[in-house]
């Protein structure tokens, strides 16, 4: 999806190729586009999974990374967030079948935002984390409520 002289979000047909899976399942979304820093930006509700709690998801496409940077409202687990509160999804050491690509599309990026909030939820119910994590230390804060 990418172009040698743009990123992929800056085309209008790169946009619909992303939004297709998501447009076909019904999933409701808003879309930005901010020209100063160029960037892309979505904007939808999630079900956290079994918690019977639903977040807004707001996922930021820029010209710095290859992944979005990923927020959600609500209560948090510092663990496994970013220092600006934005979702630890994945490390870029992290092998290609175990992370989320622009390729994959705006539905499967639902997914494993929802898989994330499930696990942060679980996390903050005093519960290991559910699934396998990236390789590595991953120390408690002082400064996480649930941790």
């Amino acid at each position: 999806m990418h172009s040698a002289t743009a990123a992929w979000f800056e085309h209008t047909a790169e946009q619909i190729i992303f939004e297709r899976h998501a447009r076909r399942a019904g999933m409701t979304f808003e879309r930005k586009i901010r020209t100063a820093p160029a960037a892309l930006i979505y904007r939808f509700a999630i079900d956290v999974p079994v918690h019977d709690d639903q977040r807004l998801v707001t996922a930021i496409f820029d010209t710095s990374r290859s992944d979005p940077t990923v927020f959600v409202d609500g209560p948090i687990c510092r663990r496994h967030r970013w220092g600006d509160n934005s979702l630890c999804m994945w490390f870029d050491e992290d092998q290609s079948d175990h992370r989320w690509v622009p390729d994959d599309g705006l539905l499967d990026l639902a997914v494993h935002v929802e898989q994330h909030t499930y696990c942060e939820a679980e996390c903050r119910a005093g519960h290991p984390w559910p699934k396998e994590e990236s390789p590595g230390h991953h120390p408690r804060p002082a400064r996480c409520p649930c941790c």
